[in-house]
């Protein structure tokens, strides 16, 4: 698929990217009533701690990523020549 996009351009120039198109899922939210509230709420704080964990990790994966990109783009070495 290919779209063209005009308008005012902030600088000259031409800039080719895979391009993402952010959908918003669907949220189906149920009201439900809960008989165990203890539980419920062990629920919650594993969910916020599995999502905490998950998040660290992919802040992980991505400094690690810049990091070898920062290097070779940014180190001194590079900047003169030297391997």
């Amino acid at each position: 698929m290919s779209q063209s996009l005009t308008g005012i351009a902030a600088s000259k120039g031409i800039a080719m990217a895979p391009a993402f198109i952010l959908e918003q899922p669907d949220m189906d939210i149920q009201k439900k009533t809960v008989s165990d509230v203890e539980e419920e709420a062990a629920r919650y704080k594993k969910a916020v701690a599995t999502a905490k964990e998950d998040l660290l990790q992919l802040k992980i994966k991505h400094l690690k990523k810049w990091a070898k990109i920062r290097q070779k783009f940014f180190c001194p070495s590079a900047c003169f020549g030297r391997p």
